[in-house]
């Protein structure tokens, strides 16, 4: 899966559907690919929030990868639990 963040309507609801619990249901090279383009995605919330000086939508999009990331952590997949355990470190 290659996302093309420019190319999304509506990139804060993307960044939501990828982040629901059923994601965890996928094999492992796939939930590694869901958190790779997670953090893509939420950079780029990050940077429009920025640009408009949105505080709001930061703190909203913040907690809502916080969260849900989580659920990664417990992933059967080796590389999945390392790239989430980095991000969700780079996030704290």
């Amino acid at each position: 899966m290659y996302v093309r963040v420019r190319h999304l309507p509506d990139v804060e609801v993307t960044l939501e559907s990828m982040l629901k619990p059923r994601v965890a249901t996928l094999p492992g090279h796939i939930q590694g690919v869901y958190v790779q383009n997670i953090c893509k995605l939420y950079g780029r919330v990050l940077s429009k929030a920025e640009a408009s000086s949105d505080d709001e939508l930061v703190q909203r999009a913040s907690r809502l990868v916080s969260e849900h990331l989580a659920l990664f952590v417990h992933s059967a997949d080796l590389e999945v639990q390392e790239r989430v355990s980095t991000d969700v470190c780079s996030l704290t």
